[in-house]
């Protein structure tokens, strides 16, 4: 039997129906991309986050690799971590031109937060925050990019 069109609402969660087939909703995933996977930051994110999916964490020299092995809901760049902010969020936007860009930083400034909005970030957070706020935010942004 013909497999039937899957809606915009199930190609966007991955779902599809055929008959006799069960189904898995896939997981949300999310991309750290600097912090090291052991790192106390990394792992409040990775908290904060694990309600609503996985957390994965790459160096931003395997950035642009990563980002066509799943379909991530939201990209997060540990600012402190990146050699070339500008031209890792612009190639990351080439690739993956719809999903939120959060860059987040130890010490943020007007000219640092003017940079990455210019080209492309989402959002641009402060690292300190406490982990309910941090929590929040990355959620709002979630929320607003659907």
């Amino acid at each position: 039997m013909e497999q039937l069109s899957s809606s915009p609402y199930q190609q966007r969660n991955k779902v599809s129906w055929s008959p006799g087939r069960t189904h898995k909703f896939m997981p949300n995933i999310f991309l750290l991309i600097g912090s090291k996977p052991g790192s106390s930051w990394a792992a409040t994110v990775r908290e904060e986050l694990r309600p609503l999916g996985e957390l994965e964490t790459v160096p931003d020299s395997e950035a642009l690799a990563q980002i066509s092995k799943a379909d991530y809901q939201m990209i997060i760049i540990d600012a402190g971590a990146v050699e070339d902010m500008a031209s890792l969020i612009s190639d990351l936007r080439k690739v993956a031109s719809s999903v939120p860009i959060v860059v987040a930083t130890a010490s943020p400034t007007w000219q640092s937060a003017k940079e990455v909005f210019m080209t492309g970030a989402d959002d641009y957070i402060r690292k300190s925050l406490d982990a309910s706020a941090l929590g929040t935010t990355l959620r709002e942004i979630l929320s607003r990019s659907r």
